[in-house]
């Protein structure tokens, strides 16, 4: 599965995501990242470094600018999971954990 780049923020400032994680790198990067489904493309996703989180919107904001707002519930689907292990070997991460549990509004509130 080939992978490429996203246009610049400038020219698309916002994506939309579904069946989408938020990650978190190992402490040596301490970074989290957004890992999903475009709701446009159906193409698997990952933002970069998460600086902001909105709970009441499901959206969040990255170091680039680029706002990001997930539609649906968590999940992973076998393109986003195949796109994270072919980011991490990119990027020399070795260990990724899931930490969406902490995004994720109880349905109890």
């Amino acid at each position: 599965m080939p992978t490429w780049s996203t246009l610049p923020v400038g020219l698309e400032p916002v994506i939309c995501l579904e069946d989408w994680a938020v990650i978190e790198t190992e402490s040596e990067f301490g970074q989290r990242h957004l890992l999903g489904m475009r709701t446009d493309t159906r193409d698997a996703r990952i933002s970069s470094n998460v600086k902001s989180f909105d709970l009441d919107t499901m959206s969040a904001v990255t170091s680039t600018g680029r706002q990001y707002r997930l539609v649906g519930p968590p999940g992973v689907t076998v393109d986003s999971a195949y796109l994270l292990r072919t980011w991490c070997d990119r990027w020399g991460v070795r260990e990724v954990a899931d930490v969406t549990a902490e995004y994720v509004r109880s349905v109890e509130q």
